[in-house]
């Protein structure tokens, strides 16, 4: 069929451009597979060069994204001129030369309606989001960053000695983030250098982050946070930063603990269904007038009720 003659914007499809599908496949989360299948316009493309001129209207239309092995690409915009107008899900996968996940000034139009950003494996990457960047996205629900061995900061701030506006500090970043997920980062220190997170945030899952080793109140001051993983040694050693605005919390009640020699997918899988039906439970018994609390996860690991200390 002649391009011309197809009605892409009127439309569902599902394209994928590249060879060697089958153990590529086989090598994604079953999650990213599903949500795959979930969108209405999708595009994976493997193992690519460039991007065709041809598929650059699928691209500019397409809600899921998967870009899995693109050889040459050194920042997600490295098309040119396409604008990610209607972009939800975007899923990028062993990217050996991807340096950061866009390039040049963040509009309105561009990636406004991003809802899921899933990093796997990027080993050359170092800049995910500046702070100017992440206001932009106000979309934004979930949040997965893993293997990316360069990455310090999910969120790179302004130099805290310039001479700028401090209203930049009292605004939440990524209004509807609701789940983090950070695994195998070897050199991340922080998540946004002490920038408020989402006041809706629900999960986080830090995971063989070894250098992380302080977290400030303004990323986890949310009233809807039900969860935060991590391994019990790395709790346990946890300090809060200095706060202007905020007391360190105190999460224990919350925390779920992974073990080194725990599977780690399947300890998270636990873990979300747990949560799922807590919240169903919850979720129910509200709607029947009983008004029940979401009754907090037991903690195992013996880490103490008391307060962190303040680095």
């Amino acid at each position: 069929m002649d391009g011309s003659s197809i009605n892409l914007p009127g439309m569902h499809f599902r394209f994928t451009v590249g060879s060697h599908l089958k153990p590529i496949i086989s090598r994604l989360p079953l999650e990213a597979i599903a949500k795959f299948e979930e969108e209405e316009r999708c595009l994976k493309y493997v193992n690519g060069k460039g991007v065709p001129t041809k598929i650059e209207e699928a691209l500019e239309l397409a809600t899921a994204l998967f870009l899995d092995r693109h050889s040459t690409a050194t920042s997600e915009d490295d098309d040119g001129g396409v604008v990610l107008k209607s972009l939800e899900y975007l899923n990028l996968y062993y990217m050996k030369n991807l340096r950061s996940i866009w390039k040049g000034p963040l509009g309105w139009r561009s990636l406004s309606h991003l809802k899921a950003l899933v990093l796997h494996t990027c080993p050359q990457l170092t800049t995910i989001f500046t702070w100017n960047e992440a206001f932009y996205l106000i979309n934004l629900e979930e949040l997965v960053v893993e293997d990316c061995p360069k990455i310090e900061s999910i969120v790179v701030t302004p130099d805290p000695t310039a001479t700028e506006p401090r209203l930049w500090r009292a605004r939440y970043l990524f209004l509807k983030l609701r789940k983090i997920s950070l695994h195998y980062m070897p050199k991340l220190v922080s998540f946004s250098n002490g920038l408020r997170i989402s006041p809706i945030l629900q999960w986080m899952s830090f995971y063989d982050c070894p250098s992380l080793k302080t977290l400030s109140p303004e990323e986890v001051h949310s009233n809807e946070l039900k969860v935060i993983i991590g391994g019990a040694e790395w709790w346990r050693e946890l300090k809060w930063n200095k706060s202007e605005w905020l007391q360190p919390p105190n999460l224990d009640a919350i925390f779920h603990p992974i073990e080194q020699d725990t599977y780690f997918i399947t300890r998270l899988a636990e873990i979300n269904d747990q949560l799922r039906a807590r919240m169903q439970e919850t979720e129910l018994s509200q709607q029947s007038g009983l008004g029940d609390s979401l009754k907090a996860p037991t903690v195992h690991d013996g880490t103490s009720s008391k307060q962190k200390q303040v680095a």
